[in-house]
Parts: C-alpha cells; sequence; structure tokens
C-alpha cells in the first residue's frame, strides 16, 4: 500500500481570506495529519461586480432556465483555482472546502483510497445528501463505491493532475456549481469513486454561499429546459 508521502500528496484548502475563524478550524484539523497543505484564497461573490466574462449565460438559461447567484460563480471559479494548483504541481491534490471535518476514520480512509489510485480519476470524501450507489467491493470497514446520482458536494476530493485539466477544459465558461461539474461523467469520461461511509463531514455553520436557489419557473422554459438537456 501506497503512503501518501510516496504519492506526492497535497492539500488545498479553498477559503475566503477574511474567514480567519474557519482558517483556524482548516489549520486545527490539518496540522495533525503531518501533510503539507495550504490556503487557496477563494473568490468572493459580493465582490464581484456583475457576471464575470467567463460564465455563459446562454447555456446555463438553456440548460437550467435560472441564473447562477454570484456566490456559486465565486465557488465555481475557486475551484478552479484549486485545479489549476494541481496541474501546475503536476501533484495529486486532496481539496477541501475550509467547512469540513475530518472523522476519526479519515487517515484509513485516505490511505485506502490512495492505495488504489490506479482505479479513479478522482475519489470523493464526502457527500452532500443521500443517494443511489453501486458497490464495487468491501474494503476492510468501508464499501467502495460509484454513484448513480450526483451527491451534491465538493466539499473534500482527491484529484490527480490529468483530471484537473479535463475539468478545468469543460470549466473555461462556467455555466453550473463545481459539484455538478464533477459529477458529469458522460461530459468529462472521468472515473469517479468514493468510500462509504464517507469520512469527511462538513458540521461548519453558518455558510458562505448564501444565496444558492432555484427560483420557480414557468411550464414554457421547462419545456425548453428538458429538451436542451436531451440533447446535452
Amino acid at each position: 500500500m501506497k503512503t501518501h508521502t510516496q504519492h506526492n500528496l497535497q492539500i488545498v484548502v479553498i477559503s475566503m481570506a477574511d474567514q480567519l475563524e474557519r482558517r483556524a478550524h482548516a489549520k486545527n484539523e490539518l496540522d495533525k495529519l503531518g501533510i503539507p497543505w495550504k490556503f487557496i484564497d477563494a473568490i468572493i461573490g459580493r465582490n464581484l461586480p456583475g457576471f464575470p466574462n467567463d460564465y455563459d449565460r446562454m447555456r446555463r438559461l438553456k440548460l437550467f432556465g435560472f441564473d447562477m447567484s454570484l456566490g456559486e460563480i465565486s465557488c465555481t471559479m475557486s475551484h478552479r483555482l484549486a485545479w489549476q494548483e494541481c496541474v501546475a504541481s503536476n501533484q495529486m491534490t486532496l481539496v477541501l472546502e475550509d467547512d469540513f471535518h475530518l472523522k476519526p476514520e479519515f487517515p484509513k480512509a485516505l490511505e485506502l483510497a490512495l492505495s488504489i489510485a490506479d482505479e479513479w480519476d478522482l475519489f470523493r470524501l464526502h457527500s452532500g445528501s443521500f443517494h443511489e450507489v453501486q458497490v464495487i467491493r468491501e474494503i476492510g470497514e468501508f464499501q467502495l463505491i460509484e454513484n448513480l446520482k450526483d451527491p451534491g458536494s465538493a466539499a473534500a476530493f482527491l484529484i490527480k493532475p490529468n483530471a484537473a485539466k479535463i475539468l478545468l477544459k469543460h470549466a473555461q465558461k462556467v455555466f453550473m456549481p463545481a459539484d455538478d461539474t464533477i459529477e458529469r461523467p458522460w461530459l468529462h469520461g472521468l472515473r469517479i469513486l468514493a468510500l462509504i461511509p464517507y469520512p469527511v463531514s462538513v458540521d461548519w455553520t453558518p455558510t458562505t454561499t448564501t444565496d444558492r436557489s432555484k427560483p420557480q419557473l414557468s411550464i414554457l422554459t421547462r419545456i425548453i429546459r428538458e429538451i436542451y438537456r436531451d440533447w446535452e
């Protein structure tokens, strides 16, 4: 079994520079691991003057029927910074959002994930909701699984440089949140696996992305949206 040292693993934490309490929490969690890590200063949605140039509004409206919030856009742009760091360093990278909490089984789960790194491109360590999964096999106290539906989280995952390059290609124009971009294997072809029970939880409140909501859509808008989704 390869260790995190043999895999040359790095850790990046996406965090707003002014969130000092969250940063102190992240430091306290990660200093226990003995793995190099650093903050990536998140882009702050409320500081954007409006929709940025790389927001693909036309595609967004066709696919979803309503705009992304500035908070969602800035969050996705912040994840792009993490993917760029992974590519630039050419290192397997653990990406964390700063509201993470490492469960006691995290070190074991991390080593297990790294030991089967030839089987995946991106490895989820957190899920935002209960979802359908396909169990691949048992690994110790965990089950190795593949998601059948989007688990709705980009709070904690391992990613390889080649996978980060592919996600960056598909996120050059922002039209959906980072977690939705990740969980589109028919679009990017990445193999995404996970271990359950998930070894990372998110229990830090309140969230710094406070404007993620879905408006009511007209019947015509819903019909156009479904036609475009089927086409894509």
